[in-house]
């Protein structure tokens, strides 16, 4: 899937703190994204990868759990996984791979 694609999404928008800051964040769902993806059944893991190496990986259901998630875009056209809930070590920015495991 490329930015393009994401993009044509409907967009949705989320409020979200991370590290003391709450702010809008507007992208695609990432529920969406995920079942246009179409993981193997067996997938339990996703693994977030960033242009500058940094690799997160989380549990797909913890992920999934909420539908406010996000892959939301930055000032400078990155991607970024908003992630509503979690912790700021799962958030990704300058996002350029969604991996499954």
């Amino acid at each position: 899937m490329k930015l393009a694609d994401i993009q044509a999404m409907e967009q949705k928008t989320a409020i979200a703190t991370k590290k003391d800051e709450t702010k809008d964040y507007t992208g695609a769902l990432l529920n969406n994204i995920l079942a246009m993806a179409k993981p193997k059944a067996d997938a339990t893991t996703l693994i977030f990868v960033a242009s500058d190496g940094y690799t997160i990986e989380l549990a797909l259901a913890d992920v999934t759990a909420c539908t406010d998630r996000l892959i939301s875009f930055g000032d400078d056209n990155t991607l970024i996984s908003a992630m509503p809930g979690m912790e700021g070590k799962a958030w990704a920015k300058a996002l350029v791979e969604i991996n499954f495991k």
